[in-house]
């Protein structure tokens, strides 16, 4: 993995900012509760144009997951963290085909806040919105005679509006199911050649995508309860500008043409489990 990009520390203000203030409400007439545990991601990855497929990355992703959870009357707020981390398969379909492995390290941190708009007891329904911050570092490994590999580095705000039913089954066992829409905000690749080229950054086409996600919590002590949740995601990014490659400062030709760089079409489908505990101080059970 390459260190850590002056990108990724643009989501670090936003962080400390949420943590605080959720820490901080807590301590008034309002419920709290954190949570702490492990991920799995299938990752499935692919770039496209015109032609079809250009290449895909596919492969198993361990993580960890972590958030905090305010409730107040009909309202709550809870921010989340989770970090993925792993190798996965990648294949390019356009000639000269290369087959090689990629290097992932995901981010990702959101804020989620919503109202309450119907209860019977036993059922609810929230309406939900807020936002996050990713960050995707991408290194396709070189393969000797074919490629020199790239370090691309991902980053984009989003914003996810949507709803979220609950149902208590009994007094031990809480299931909820979350339906997000989302869309990318400022997304953008910045590509590290290697030395091939200087370091180029382009921007990527916002795109509208979705999240669906069931949450089982299951009380196992006085403050303690198991939380199980699968959950979906599908994501798009557009196409970006034709962006001018240089060395050394110096703008690169080709046959007296300017040799330039292009990211493509691509879609994400990603499918995980997130499985941890959670802890409620002095009770654990909540409606």
């Amino acid at each position: 993995m390459h260190p850590m990009s002056h990108t990724r520390k643009r989501f670090i203000p936003l962080l400390a900012a949420i943590l605080p203030v959720v820490v901080a409400a807590a301590g008034r007439d309002a419920g709290f509760s954190g949570w702490l545990g492990v991920s799995a991601m299938v990752f499935d990855y692919e770039e496209t144009d015109a032609r079809g497929v250009l290449d895909r990355e596919e492969g198993e992703m361990p993580g960890l997951d972590g958030g905090l959870r305010l409730e107040h009357g009909s309202w709550f707020a809870e921010t989340g963290l989770t970090w993925w981390s792993g190798t996965v398969d990648y294949e390019s379909l356009v000639p000269p085909v290369v087959i090689s492995k990629t290097d992932e390290d995901i981010l990702a941190v959101g804020l989620l806040v919503g109202r309450q708009v119907w209860d019977n007891g036993a059922n609810s329904l929230h309406l939900v919105g807020g936002g996050g911050y990713r960050d995707w570092q991408r290194n396709i490994r070189s393969v000797p005679g074919v490629a020199t590999g790239l370090d691309e580095n991902y980053t984009w705000w989003y914003g996810a509006l949507g709803v979220r039913a609950a149902r208590v089954v009994d007094t031990h066992t809480r299931v909820q199911a979350d339906l997000l829409l989302t869309h990318t905000i400022e997304p953008e690749i910045e590509v590290d050649f290697h030395g091939a080229f200087d370091t180029a950054t382009a921007g990527l086409g916002d795109a509208t995508g979705f999240r669906i996600a069931i949450t089982l919590e299951r009380v196992i002590s006085r403050t303690a309860t198991l939380r199980l949740s699968p959950w979906y995601e599908y994501r798009e990014f557009g196409r970006s500008r034709d962006v001018p490659l240089f060395i050394g400062g110096v703008p690169s030709t080709s046959g007296g043409l300017p040799v330039t760089f292009v990211e493509p079409d691509s879609e994400t489908r990603n499918l995980g489990i997130n499985l941890g505990l959670v802890w409620r101080p002095g009770t654990a059970t909540k409606d």
